[in-house]
C-alpha cells in the first residue's frame, strides 16, 4: 500500500501538474522567459511547456511502481535492522538510494519524449531537472 498510494496519487492527469508539493516548475532559467512571455499575452505558451514538463512527470509513475517493489523486495537484513533502529528516517533513506537508479532510467526516457519540442541546448537540462524533481514528489509521498 504505501507503494501504490504514491504511485497512484501521481500517475494520473494534472496530479503533479495541480499537486503544490509534486509540481514541477520550470527551471529558474526559463521562468524569466515565461514571465516575459505573459506580459506580452503569450501565458499560454509558458503553461503548455510547464505542462508537458508535469506530464512528463506523471506517465512513467505506474513503471515507477515496480521499481519501489523490486527495492523493497531487496531488502537485507541489515537494511530491516537499520530500518527498525530508526524508525523516523532509515525507510525513506532507503527508499532515496536503492532503487534510485532504476527510477532514473524509468522516468527520464518519459520525460524526454514529453520535452522534445524544446530547444536542443534546454532538452537535457529540463531532462535532468525534471526528472530529479519527479523523482522528490515521488519520494515526497
Amino acid at each position: 500500500m504505501g507503494t501504490q498510494a504514491p504511485t497512484q496519487k501521481l500517475g494520473n492527469a494534472d496530479d503533479f501538474n495541480t499537486n503544490q508539493a509534486a509540481h514541477i516548475l520550470l527551471p529558474k532559467a526559463l521562468q524569466s522567459i515565461q514571465s516575459t512571455r505573459r506580459r506580452v499575452g503569450l501565458g499560454n505558451l509558458a503553461d503548455q511547456e510547464e505542462l508537458k514538463l508535469n506530464r512528463g512527470a506523471e506517465a512513467p509513475m505506474p513503471q515507477a511502481k515496480a521499481r519501489v517493489l523490486k527495492a523493497i523486495n531487496s531488502i537485507t537484513l541489515d537494511d530491516a535492522k537499520a530500518i527498525y533502529d530508526d524508525p523516523s528516517g532509515a525507510a525513506t533513506q532507503y527508499v532515496r538510494r536503492v532503487p534510485s537508479n532504476d527510477l532514473t532510467k524509468t522516468v527520464t526516457p518519459v520525460i524526454e519524449k514529453h520535452v522534445k519540442t524544446f530547444v536542443p541546448d534546454l532538452k537535457a537540462d529540463l531532462t535532468s531537472s525534471a526528472t530529479k524533481l519527479a523523482l522528490d514528489g515521488l519520494r515526497h509521498y
